[in-house]
């Protein structure tokens, strides 16, 4: 949680460091607001919905149904789960367990006196009986539970892993985890003292939130949502007409109205959801006793009418300290009540109140920074308050992580000696305003941490990939699809070192197209220098591949015989030489490869070869990867020198089959060999 100077909240586990509550929010709901899901003739007394959203109901003849298929008739169903393949239905005596596929009896259960059912984590069945909880598996197997505490009362749920008991007077609930106590919790003081009393007749489980249906005084029909630790998330209230039933799936109601003759299922969405949240964090401290603290950052996603309420308390105080430590760790109270007791004795350390509200957007909210300054914080001692208030907005709204600095750099410590400390700042009001500027800058101060990675070609936008590789002189084209862009900046060092050279051919290459059998012959390269005079003789010394044939005579090829076709002397009128220097690429590729990039390919590889050199591009088919040997010339690594006349014929020599070149000059004959 701690990391450095800053605590950290973003993982399951250190939100769950922190006490956390929801917030009600009053509910006044009619029949015309919601969504009409399903409409089914006749009267219908209870509903639910399977895990995959499909509505099952049963009868005022007891039938089960649901689409395009009837079940038999189980009477008067009082409670009906549906599982993942099996249904079980209880009337209050006995328990029918079905096949959620046939909906056929798969068998009859005769339990000891029961009260209610509830369903378990893996298809199974808890029972509240008088002498306790007795759990039941998919095979209707009953066993009791010697870790399972008495609870008293009539009505049974799940939610999550906690089982929630009513009593038989509808104003306690008894909260049991699976493991140690039994949290007792009175719907009135959860409620507050200057709420109205709420007569609870129905109890049922979701997800991750438990609903109670009932009335308020007058009576007005309603609903009380609360969350698995007991506390309150919504309020509500039904216009006339009242639904018959209520469920919860996920944070939407679905409520069956009936009248003539017909029933209507409808949905409230995010009517379940919960009005806000709050967080308390556990006590923080500072690395000095004197306690510096920079500031509270928040991400959190607000939409338009959502509010964010950030707070801090801090103290030296080691015996408030103590105190409030015991309060937050004792788990026998509702976590409501441990959040205003720690509020109450933290009231003279709290700090004014940060609202932020979300604005108006054209598109969906999205998450944003926002921060709570803690300069003033006096005490080593900290606690964090944020509040989350949806405001009956229907979009939902959440806060994603929580850092705290401390014993950290600020803006203040930037500044001229002069305006630091408490000579430069002796009214104090430069704290605070540089206080400010440290946390209503944080967009920026983000956008610059984030610019090293417009450098990177893994993290950068597609956008900027052409920027990045003109600013490294990269050869490139935008016709590329976005992973040769990024593979072709990665492999920018090899490329440019090997600019000019077989090497940065091949890098461009392998960068483009991934490893592959590429074939690229130098021609000039491959050619040893040959002297045109020199050793007594005249002329001028020349590379070899200028130094060839006149562009008019037949180019040298296997059955040429040497000896014909004289080189032109320095002082001879016709100075047309053999063509330029000419590089040879040849690329293995589909022909859809070929069409889109082609154009493409012939502009880089030119950018990569020195001026002058000629190209030739050849594109085969991908199963092939080779060139005709024809096409390639190759000449020993060192080869010897030839030395040649004065222009006249190059004397009887004959290219033979054994590949050798034999040449006279003044009695003295020099192999050169052309493997």
């Amino acid at each position: 949680m701690s990391t450095g100077s800053s605590y950290r909240f973003k993982s399951r586990e250190q939100w769950q460091a922190c006490l956390s509550t929801a917030i009600p929010e009053p509910l006044r709901l009619e029949e015309a607001r919601g969504e009409e899901i399903r409409e089914i003739p006749g009267e219908v007394r209870l509903f639910a919905a399977s895990p995959d959203g499909e509505m099952l109901w049963a009868g005022a003849d007891g039938a089960l149904r649901y689409d395009g298929c009837a079940g038999p008739r189980l009477g008067d169903v009082r409670r009906l789960i549906v599982g993942r393949r099996t249904i079980w239905a209880f009337d209050g005596a006995r328990i029918a367990q079905l096949d959620r596929a046939s909906l056929q009896v798969l068998q009859l259960i005769d339990p000891p006196r029961i009260a209610d059912i509830a369903p378990d984590r893996s298809d199974g069945l808890w029972l509240l009986a008088d002498t306790g909880l007795m759990r039941m598996d998919d095979a209707g197997r009953i066993a009791s539970d010697r870790s399972a505490p008495r609870l008293t009362g009539d009505r049974l749920a799940a939610v999550g892993g906690t089982l929630v008991v009513l009593d038989v007077d509808r104003s306690t609930l008894q909260l049991w985890r699976g493991a140690g106590s039994v949290l007792t919790i009175g719907l009135a003081k959860i409620l507050g003292p200057d709420a109205e009393r709420f007569a609870a007749d129905e109890l049922a489980g979701g997800r991750s939130s438990l609903l109670l249906t009932g009335s308020w005084p007058g009576p007005r029909p309603g609903f009380l949502l609360l969350d698995p630790a007991g506390e309150p998330r919504s309020i509500g209230q039904w216009q006339e007409p009242a639904p018959v039933r209520v469920v919860i799936e996920g944070d939407d109601l679905l409520a069956l109205f009936t009248a003539d003759g017909r029933s209507r299922i409808r949905r409230f969405t995010g009517a379940g959801a919960a009005g806000g949240q709050v967080w308390l964090t556990p006590s923080l401290e500072t690395d000095t006793l004197a306690g510096d603290w920079l500031r509270a950052d928040v991400l959190a996603r607000l939409p338009e009418g959502v509010t964010l309420e950030l707070r801090s308390a801090a103290t030296s105080d080691a015996g408030l300290r103590t105190t409030v430590d015991s309060v937050f760790g004792d788990e026998t109270q509702p976590v409501g009540d441990r959040i205003r007791v720690i509020a109450d004795l933290l009231e003279p350390c709290w700090s004014r109140k940060r609202v932020y509200a979300g604005e108006r957007r054209e598109t969906p909210a999205t998450t944003e920074p926002y921060a709570l300054p803690l300069h003033e914080a006096a005490g080593n001692m900290l606690w964090i308050e944020l509040a989350l208030h949806r405001n009956q907005v229907g979009e939902s709204a959440e806060v994603g992580s929580l850092a705290v600095h401390h014993d950290a750099a600020s803006l203040i410590d930037n500044l001229p000696a002069i305006y630091r400390g408490p000579g430069g700042d002796a009214d104090g009001t430069l704290r605070p305003l540089v206080a400010v500027l440290e946390t209503t800058t944080q967009s920026i101060d983000e956008l610059i941490s984030h610019l090293a990675e417009r450098l990177d070609p893994d993290l950068t936008e597609d956008r900027w990939l052409p920027q990045l590789a003109a600013l490294l002189g990269l050869p490139f084209d935008a016709e590329l699809l976005a992973r040769a862009q990024r593979s072709l900046l990665k492999g920018a060092r090899a490329i440019l070192a090997g600019r000019g050279a077989l090497a940065g051919v091949h890098a461009l290459l392998n960068a483009i197209f991934g490893a592959r059998r590429f074939v690229v012959v130098d021609r000039s390269e491959q050619l040893a220098p040959i002297a045109l005079g020199g050793g007594g003789f005249s002329g001028s010394r020349l590379p070899a591949f200028l130094g060839g044939p006149s562009v008019r005579v037949p180019k040298l090829n296997a059955r040429l015989v040497l000896g014909t076709t004289p080189l032109c002397t320095a002082d001879t009128a016709d100075a047309s030489l053999a063509r330029p220097p000419e590089l040879l690429v040849v690329i293995p590729a589909s022909g859809t490869e070929r069409r889109r990039y082609g154009a493409a390919v012939q502009r880089m590889l030119e950018e990569m070869i020195p001026a002058g050199v000629r190209l030739r591009l050849r594109w085969t088919a991908m199963q092939q990867g080779l060139i005709d040997a024809g096409d390639v010339v190759t000449v020993v690594a060192e080869p010897l020198p030839l030395r040649l006349g004065d222009g006249q014929a190059l004397g009887a020599a004959r290219l033979g089959s054994d590949g050798r070149l034999r040449l006279r000059d003044g009695g003295v004959t020099a192999e050169h060999r052309l493997p």
